[in-house]
């Protein structure tokens, strides 16, 4: 069994108290739930920063991740989970099948700015572009078709990849070393 010794502690009638974290591998408890949300920055010729979200959903994926006690049953309880809140690893997924793009506020771009963005996106030239259609170029890109918008051409345009988040839209279940399901013994010990 793995045990960690987290550093974050807890303070009880003046003694320090180490929280001890276990390994557990999540699975999700149903299919096409499982998520990584890759974040993008760019900064536009006025300054203003824009912030892409790619979100791609799997068919299957699972996460090692170390909890306490208390993280434990938090998690065993939650309808969806997001890993990056927690201690833990991102271990794989599987098959891809569905994919969303996301303009984070996007409302706060004018019609130059989402030209701007648009063409900051995709190889090809777009003057027709909105921030609410600024990610649809691939389908109607006659030159460069599912090239026109993908993570080697943000990078060209000067996108500058921020972070991975990983997470499922559902319960999950836990799984101790010898593969065997972990179950919640008293839900209203929870605190």
């Amino acid at each position: 069994m793995s045990v960690f010794v987290n550093n974050i502690i807890e303070e009880s009638d003046n003694e320090i108290d180490q929280i001890e974290e276990i390994e557990y591998t999540a699975k999700p408890c149903d299919k096409k739930s499982t998520y990584e949300t890759e974040v993008w920055l760019h900064t536009l010729k006025n300054g203003k920063k824009v912030k892409l979200e790619i979100t791609t959903f799997f068919r299957y994926g699972e996460m090692t991740i170390y909890l306490n006690e208390k993280e434990k049953k938090e998690v065993l309880l939650k309808d969806e989970i997001v890993f990056n809140d927690y201690h833990a690893e991102f271990s794989y997924n599987m098959n891809a099948c569905d994919k969303y793009f996301e303009i984070v506020n996007k409302d706060q771009y004018n019609d130059e700015e989402a030209t701007e963005i648009c063409n900051l996106m995709h190889i090809c030239e777009i003057t027709d572009c909105t921030i609410d259609n600024v990610i649809e170029c691939n389908d109607s890109c006659d030159e460069f078709g599912d090239d026109c918008f993908n993570d080697e051409s943000l990078v060209s345009r000067g996108w500058i990849f921020d972070d991975t988040i990983y997470g499922f839209q559902c319960k999950c279940e836990l799984y101790d070393e010898n593969d065997e399901e972990v179950v919640l013994d008293d839900i209203s010990e929870i605190v």
